[in-house]
């Protein structure tokens, strides 16, 4: 008796499981009919607003409000929200390869332009300023490097580098060692004139530094050592006669301050 009460509950339960089943798969046609419904009555809302005129489709905006593109080649283009070309360049497994050039100007004018190698600048770079004037040439070599681990931008600046007055004419003519200035570095005047000459090693001012006037005659003579002020510091009149010295030993002032009136030196204790 008892295990027939046992039965027929389980039958009872094994029924009741089924209609509740049953209701859940109507529930879930009936939900899905609903969403259904919904999305062909809004599917204007899903759909993406177009690009902007001038960017590629299949463009990815970024959050700055820039917008990217890849082709299927590789080739990597960055827009403004105008449609203008901001970047220009070719990604070859994950790398920067080949000829990039940045733009200026919506588009208009060249900012940047040169060659990467396995992510890295390569070879002569050159850049413009707003007016088109080329402005300055940088070599850059795979090594020796500076790592900067943030960005790869900046640290294989390698060789010489010159920098350009709008006119054309050479305005500084310098040298970089894996990143570092590195070597003599002059100056010019508009005039084409030296304005200044002196040594870099490892960034730091090394060794004797001259000042020159427009005219030609030499301003001031200051020494260092690994960035330091050392060793004895002139100021000229632009008619060559000195006016100041003094003495320096790693940035601390060590000698009497000389100055120079008509000829005639005065020494002023410290």
């Amino acid at each position: 008796m008892e295990r027939s009460f046992l039965l027929n509950k389980i039958i009872h339960d094994i029924k009741l499981f089924s209609a509740i089943a049953q209701i859940m798969k109507t529930y879930n046609i009936i939900f899905s009919i609903f969403i259904l419904m919904l999305l062909s009555f809004s599917c204007e809302r899903l759909v993406s607003p177009p690009l902007p005129p001038g960017i590629p489709e299949g463009s990815k905006k970024k959050r700055t409000g820039l917008w990217t593109y890849t082709s299927l080649a590789g080739e990597y283009s960055i827009y403004y929200e105008t449609g203008s070309l901001l970047t220009r360049g070719r990604y070859v497994q994950g790398q920067k390869q080949g000829r990039w050039t940045t733009f200026t100007d919506n588009g208009k004018r060249i900012a940047s332009t040169g060659n990467y190698l396995n992510d890295w600048r390569d070879g002569i770079w050159e850049y413009y300023d707003t007016d088109n004037n080329l402005y300055l040439i940088v070599n850059y070599a795979q090594s020796p490097k500076r790592d900067f681990f943030i960005t790869k931008d900046y640290g294989n600046e390698n060789g010489v580098y010159k920098r350009y007055f709008p006119d054309g004419s050479l305005e500084e003519l310098g040298y970089f060692k894996g990143g570092f200035n590195e070597g003599t570095i002059i100056r010019y005047y508009k005039n084409k004139k030296t304005a200044l000459k002196g040594q870099y090693h490892k960034d730091l001012m090394d060794g004797q530094w001259v000042y020159y006037y427009p005219e030609g005659h030499i301003e001031r003579e200051e020494n260092y050592k690994m960035g330091k002020k050392h060793g004895i510091f002139r100021n000229y009149h632009p008619d060559g006669m000195l006016y100041h010295e003094t003495t320096y030993k790693e940035d601390i002032e060590t000698g009497p301050r000389i100055l120079q009136r008509n000829k005639t030196k005065f020494k002023i204790s410290r």
